[in-house]
């Protein structure tokens, strides 16, 4: 759903791996503008995959937005990934909110994004 909403909207070029270590090591060699995480995901979560690609220097500052049915509440630790950019964004959110969010992460920059889980 995800990946429709922000193919129609035309101005993203959108890659999605549904295991976690793969999209890890995907974010490292393509270096996105964006990634877009689920917190839970068999293997590790998306906090796990966060705070790991935090510490790889090209993505330390990569905007994370973390779409996911969690709530805040619920997270287990919810700050922990490291420096902002990142943003939570709930699943059920209408297509225009997806879309204002990827478009305020990004500056309004375009570029490629990569999706886990999402």
């Amino acid at each position: 759903m995800l990946t429709r909403v922000l193919e129609e909207a035309g101005r993203y070029r959108v890659t999605v791996e549904t295991d976690p270590i793969v999209a890890m090591a995907t974010a490292i060699v393509y270096k996105p503008d964006l990634l877009v995480l689920d917190i839970y995901m068999p293997n590790l979560s998306g906090l796990d995959i966060a705070r790991q690609l935090r510490a790889e220097p090209s993505l330390s500052r990569c905007p994370i937005i973390f779409f996911t049915g969690t709530t805040m509440r619920e997270l287990p630790c919810a700050g922990a990934p490291g420096d902002d950019p990142m943003e939570f964004l709930p699943k059920g959110s209408s297509n225009a909110t997806i879309v204002a969010m990827v478009e305020r992460m990004l500056c309004a920059t375009g570029g490629c994004l990569v999706t886990a889980g999402a």
